[in-house]
């Protein structure tokens, strides 16, 4: 097989890793078996010297890697001479003899079954930046030669290939702890909030929005959307819905539309409001939602955040229970009664609530705190 379909084949395997999650095992083995390497590496070195695995080596026992690491990293010139060269394309062996065990450990070697042999190796340096850098290193016994030119113009080749493979798993990784980072700041958040996509389809449902639907008291969440309890606030809230995901951007439709829903309950009425949202352009059509439609119920009860108020206000475990229950909508008497306190003493723990967080009067306190971290939920 010539080289170029050896290398083409290569591209194939490394790309697969973006979809596969066996592909780097796959991929390994075949670069191994390309180059006639018994062992196949890949690390990042970071700032301040802590190397990890990228791609594990199926052919090392995790235990030896580890001892690697804590012991004979410092000792490797394998190491040394390339952890700081940032040329993706820079490959080269790294000594034209071989490296001898006393440069790695004899007690390593042992372990790693080279009994007290010595070995090959190559290795280039894929990527870097001024906190990390990439690296892919190759070993192989004395007894299989050294790498040959066409083995290293082989490796040289991959690099580009294998540098673009690794900044696309790193953004691939940044968007998907985005994505869990973003869900997870929805859930803890009291307002409902359902995000749909340009055909009106749920994408993502946060806690709040879900509890709302589960009481089936005005508003649920089906296979076909969202709907409301009576037929007419349904077909309302369907097109403010449908105006909203068809809206041009810059369009007068981008602000916000909002609609009570009834309970039959009777309790007081949820508040929706739809926001257009813009959803970022692809090849492959827009992605993303394209609308919001945020839910708030009025008969919710506030998240009780003693402990976060007593950490962000430095308040009492008494006055946070008190602006706890200011946060619930309650009056100052209604709170006395509840904490079993007089109004004089309610009075008082409002007064140090003013001073500590900087408030004059109730309804300030509470506009702040409503704003604050306090209201978020704990998930």
């Amino acid at each position: 097989m010539s080289s170029q379909s050896v290398l083409l084949q290569l591209v194939e395997s490394l790309y697969n890793t973006l979809v596969e999650s066996q592909g780097w095992q796959q991929f390994v083995s075949m670069l191994s078996r390309s180059i006639g390497s018994a062992s196949i590496a890949v690390h990042l070195d970071d700032c301040e010297a802590r190397w990890r695995d990228l791609v594990p080596d199926p052919t090392l026992d995790p235990g030896y890697e580890r001892l690697y690491e804590e012991t004979y990293v410092a000792l490797n010139l394998l190491c040394a001479s390339v952890s700081h060269t940032h040329s993706p394309d820079f490959v080269r062996s790294l000594r034209s003899g071989c490296l001898s065990e006393s440069l790695i450990g004899v007690d390593y070697a042992r372990e790693r079954g080279l009994s007290e042999q010595v070995f090959y190796g190559t290795g280039a340096a894929i990527s870097g930046d001024c906190l990390s850098t990439s690296h892919v290193f190759a070993f192989r016994l004395k007894s299989a030669g050294a790498f040959t030119t066409g083995e290293l113009g082989l490796l040289n080749d991959l690099m580009p290939y294998l540098g673009r493979v690794l900044q696309l798993h790193r953004r691939i990784a940044r968007s998907e702890w985005e994505r869990k980072a973003c869900g997870q700041i929805l859930d803890k958040l009291p307002v409902g909030i359902i995000l749909l996509d340009e055909n009106a389809h749920v994408m993502k449902v946060n806690l709040s929005a879900q509890a709302i639907s589960d009481q089936r008291d005005g508003l649920t969440i089906s296979p076909i959307g969202l709907e409301a309890a009576l037929s007419r606030e349904s077909r309302a809230l369907q097109n403010l819905i449908r105006t909203a995901v068809q809206a041009r951007q810059g369009s007068e439709c981008d602000s916000a539309e909002g609609i009570r829903v009834t309970r039959p309950s009777m309790k007081r009425p949820l508040f929706v409001l739809v926001v257009r949202l813009h959803p970022t352009p692809s090849l492959l059509g827009n992605e993303g939602p394209a609308a919001a439609v945020l839910i708030s119920d009025p008969e919710a009860q506030a998240v009780n955040a003693d402990s976060v108020l007593r950490r962000v206000y430095g308040l009492t475990h008494s006055e946070a229970r008190l602006a706890h229950l200011l946060l619930q909508g309650k009056s100052l008497e209604d709170v006395a009664l509840e904490l079993h306190i007089t109004g004089q003493t309610a009075r008082t723990h409002l007064k140090r609530l003013f001073s500590k967080t900087d408030t004059h009067r109730q309804s300030e306190l509470v506009r702040l705190l409503l704003i604050s971290p306090a209201i978020l939920r704990s998930v």
